[in-house]
């Protein structure tokens, strides 16, 4: 350039032996501003595809964050869904406390109570009573409160579901059941209470069973057996309450500090509170057959005490009778 504009002077001077001296460097600024004039359009098609790298790179971007965003909202209405499913816990272990004193309060005032007719009047009355109706609202209590707990767990997992399948494919490479890609080898193994239900249903099968003789000791079995029961689902209920808490948890951690170097491990996270989701939808559904089971325990037994006969000495003399022939 520099020798351009010297032959450009020199023309204009009319100074030929500069312009004379020069010509070869014109020749070659001719040469390099053909150059020039190719590393320039060669310049231009690499702006060009940084500023469209841009473009897509900041599109992207956007979804993914964007994406992220959506995440975030969705594992902030799961933080609800989860604090609600663990007071509904809390709720049903208080209930059951209760059906549990009142089903040992009712086998100890059977205990006292004999065979005679005025016995069998207190045990018609008794079971007629408030109490054991009591017992028979609260298990179904429980029931329903278990229930509501599995619809705000399952809508914690839909929730949560959501956010994962609005997430951009490359952040979920690789994982195919969020459930399974969320489990950890500490996690308990799935609930499984069919001994005890089969227990509570040999229990009410020997209630139905029964004749005057041995109603009231089946009966005393059965509330005994009431309140075994109601204790193991209050163990299964505060281990629902730990997932509860771990999923609280799971999604304060979540809302921490994000960035695309952490983003595999948010979506470990996602998962994680899917797979405790899932763990809890089990446990209440466990939870729900022994309650079955323990109401259908309860109504035997007030069906079957409450329809007592009120037998006179004979009856009670032949029954006894049939009872040692029994043993011999």
């Amino acid at each position: 350039a520099d020798a351009v504009l010297t032959i450009t002077d020199a023309f204009f001077d009319f100074d030929v032996s500069a312009v004379v001296s020069k010509v070869k460097d014109m020749c070659r600024c001719i040469k390099l501003g053909g150059l020039m004039k190719q590393f320039a359009e060669q310049c231009g098609r690499l702006i060009r595809f940084i500023l469209d790298l841009f473009h897509e790179t900041t599109s992207k971007l956007s979804c993914l964050w964007a994406a992220l965003a959506f995440a975030k909202d969705c594992l902030m209405d799961c933080l609800g869904y989860a604090s609600e499913a663990k007071q509904l816990c809390q709720e049903t272990v208080d209930k059951g406390n209760t059906l549990m004193d009142t089903s040992n309060g009712i086998k100890g005032k059977l205990e006292g109570l004999g065979l005679d007719p005025s016995a069998i009047t207190a045990i018609k009355e008794l079971m007629q009573g408030d109490e054991v109706r009591s017992c028979i609202d609260l298990a179904q209590n429980m029931d329903d409160l278990v229930k509501a707990c599995i619809e705000k767990v399952l809508q914690m997992i839909n929730r949560v579901q959501e956010g994962f399948e609005n997430l951009p494919d490359i952040l979920k490479d690789g994982i195919g059941d969020t459930a399974e890609y969320g489990a950890e080898d500490d996690d308990p193994e799935p609930a499984n209470v069919e001994t005890d239900v089969n227990d509570l249903e040999a229990c009410r099968g020997e209630i139905e069973g029964s004749n005057l003789m041995d109603a009231v000791d089946a009966g005393k079995r059965g509330f005994s057996g009431v309140s075994d029961k109601v204790d193991v689902s209050r163990g299964m209920l505060e281990t629902s309450e730990g997932f509860a808490d771990r999923c609280t948890e799971t999604i304060d951690s979540f809302n921490g500090t994000w960035d695309l170097k952490v983003s595999g491990n948010k979506i470990k996270e996602m998962c994680r509170i899917v797979m405790l989701g899932t763990m809890m939808e089990q446990f209440a559904n466990q939870i729900m057959n022994l309650v079955m089971a323990i109401l259908g325990v309860l109504n035997a037994i007030m069906d079957k005490l409450t329809n007592l006969p009120v037998p006179d000495i004979g009856e009670i003399a032949g029954d006894v009778g049939d009872a040692i022939g029994d043993i011999a």
